[in-house]
């Protein structure tokens, strides 16, 4: 097995015609905010409304541990 080495020119050139793509991050706390309202509207006059609102309050619980992880998060930062 060999391995090539590149020359600086040709490094360069690779890393110019490179084009990462575009990432969106979903803001995490707006992300369960919204996630458990829908639940909770979705469970209103639903045959599995139980259901529905077990998993809204599941959402809820993730947002509040990443509430507290945020927090802690930041108070060691400061």
């Amino acid at each position: 097995m060999s391995i090539k080495i590149l020359s600086e020119s040709e490094i360069k050139q690779v890393a110019n015609s490179y084009q990462a793509p575009a990432v969106l991050f979903a803001n995490p706390k707006n992300l369960y905010q919204r996630r458990a309202k829908r639940l909770r509207d979705l469970a209103q006059n639903h045959p599995l409304s139980d259901y529905l609102l077990f998993a809204a309050d599941i959402v809820e619980s993730q947002l509040s541990t990443l509430e507290k992880i945020l927090y802690q998060h930041n108070s060691l930062n400061r």
